[in-house]
């Protein structure tokens, strides 16, 4: 049996006065379709932050870390 296929599925939705970034794993279907698997994490922004792109260098940059650790460990489990 071969091997499930991952991805990580990044989506902003709305919530109360501002918005949630959502990092959640998700299985690659035969078609390429994504289904969500696992919830990974998340993080809350204000409307003026998403507007204005003010984001705390640190947080936006552990924030981009954790994305690309996540995906490096599914190429090192042949899951990409």
């Amino acid at each position: 049996m071969a091997k499930k296929k991952h991805a990580l599925l990044v989506t902003l939705r709305p919530e109360g006065e501002g918005f949630v970034i959502s990092l959640d794993d998700a299985e690659v279907g035969p078609d390429n379709t994504l289904t969500r698997s696992n919830h990974v994490t998340r993080k809350e922004f204000s409307k003026d932050q998403l507007e204005t792109s003010t984001f705390d260098e640190k947080e936006l940059a552990d924030f981009g870390y954790y994305v690309i650790a996540r995906l490096n460990a599914y190429r090192e489990l042949g899951e990409i």
